[in-house]
């Protein structure tokens, strides 16, 4: 082999262990920097799962830990939701019961989105109103909403908390239908106080 020809070789060698070494330096970068997805939901436990029960501190650190970066004013979105599903003292669970939104306007944050479902032809059919003001809001609008709560999600890209109350294991839900019924509420930030932004009522969904 020609001294020339010995030369080609070693840098075409060189050059492919330099690719490699990109290659895989780049996929190690990749697996670094690729954090795993946070999880969506959050299923609190028997001992947490009743929001007007639940030891307060307890409730808080099982959220906060949950996403990371962990959420904050958690404490305050408790004592918004406490003030819907509990008694003034935020202890004692009022079982499902009806909720009139107007009651809260200062609580609202504006556009509220409501939805509603019916059926129609034997099919569920999802509508979804949004109102932009409290003079928008009809003279008679209401949810129904228990002390517990069965599921708590964080969409981070809408920055919404959505917690879902269940009718069923709830003090004062009886009949099927009921057992099966539920309310999701949701919530956004607005001047760092958490709001409540939308409210899905789903009170005879198909068991």
């Amino acid at each position: 082999m020609t001294t020339r020809l010995r030369g080609v070789c070693t840098i075409a060698a060189l050059a492919v262990s330099a690719a490699a070494a990109v290659c895989g330096g780049s996929a190690l970068a990749s697996a670094r920097t690729t954090a795993s997805p946070s999880p969506q939901a959050l299923y609190l436990p028997a001992d947490l799962s009743n929001i007007c029960e639940a030891d307060s501190q307890a409730l808080q650190q099982a959220i906060t830990r949950h996403w990371r970066p962990s959420l904050n004013s958690i404490d305050q979105w408790a004592q918004l939701v406490r003030s819907f599903s509990c008694d003034l003292s935020g202890s004692r669970d009022l079982g499902w019961h009806r909720v009139p939104l107007r009651a809260y306007e200062s609580a609202i944050r504006y556009p509220l989105q409501w939805v509603e479902w019916e059926d129609r032809n034997g099919r569920p059919h999802r509508t979804v109103r949004t109102y932009y003001s409290a003079a928008q809001l009809p003279s008679k609008i209401d949810f129904w909403v228990g002390g517990r709560i069965d599921e708590i999600r964080y969409d981070r890209r809408a920055q919404r908390i959505d917690a879902r109350f269940p009718a069923a294991g709830t003090r004062g839900a009886s009949g099927v239908a009921v057992q099966c019924a539920y309310t999701t509420l949701q919530f956004r930030q607005q001047n760092g106080l958490w709001l409540l932004s939308g409210v899905e009522p789903n009170l005879a969904p198909r068991c």
